[in-house]
């Protein structure tokens, strides 16, 4: 009996002795673990855990939780970073370029974005009808260039019209020709493609060519007159 409790009691000491370096190794690991997360040290249980779930296992469990959120919260970080790289968020105190910005940076951030995001329905609206009242606008410059290269090319006609018959000299015939200006004729071709009605914005290379038109034709130094060559 004396031998029975010996044993046992040797049983107990090598399973108690066994915990303990399990519970040293679970102590270094977790200290492994708040150096790689230091923002777990602040976190507190909502009630302390019980001696016998404090395993090995359990602890590798949790270290796989964490590597997945702290993967997930990279992720997050990222997508973040890139509203700041693209001008869409400030980040003026440069917080979201730490290596582990602080959790209120973040959340400052996402309440921002999604203010941001939030109000994208009604400004998308508005651009819309910008772009629609702009595009009228463009349409009559439009219409404008267009009426005045088809009067141009009515009076032309008109003109040889009168001139069918009359005879000077010995030519042979009199004709008109009337040249615009090449400018004038590549934005007339350019203006017959647009689409009044679309909900896109013409090129810049159109705006520019038709500031360059004007400034040219009726800026001052600019010609308006016509020209008659033999």
């Amino acid at each position: 009996a004396v031998q029975q409790k010996a044993a046992k009691a040797r049983a107990e000491k090598e399973r108690i002795e066994e915990r303990e370096r399990e519970l040293a190794g679970l102590s270094r690991s977790v200290g492994t673990v708040e150096h790689r997360f230091p923002h777990l040290k602040a976190v507190e249980a909502e009630q302390p855990l019980d001696i016998e779930q404090v395993s090995v296992a359990a602890f590798d469990d949790l270290q796989t939780q964490l590597d997945d959120l702290e993967e997930r919260r990279r992720s997050i970080l990222d997508h973040l970073r890139q509203f700041v790289y693209l001008g869409i968020h400030d980040d003026t105190e440069g917080e979201l370029q730490k290596d582990s910005p602080a959790s209120s940076a973040i959340r400052e951030t996402f309440k921002g974005l999604s203010d941001l995001f939030a109000g994208m329905a009604e400004r998308w609206n508005v651009l819309e009808q910008q772009v629609g009242i702009h595009n009228e606008t463009v349409a009559s410059y439009r219409q404008a260039l267009k009426s005045n290269h088809e009067h141009i090319a009515r009076f032309e006609a008109q003109l040889n019209r009168e001139l069918e018959g009359v005879r000077i000299n010995d030519l042979v015939e009199i004709r008109v020709d009337i040249h615009t200006d090449p400018k004038f004729r590549n934005l007339v071709e350019e203006a017959n493609n647009i689409d009044p009605y679309g909900n896109q914005l013409q090129s810049d290379a159109f705006y520019d060519r038709l500031r360059v038109f004007v400034a040219d034709f009726f800026g001052e130094g600019g010609s308006k007159r016509l020209t008659m060559d033999k």
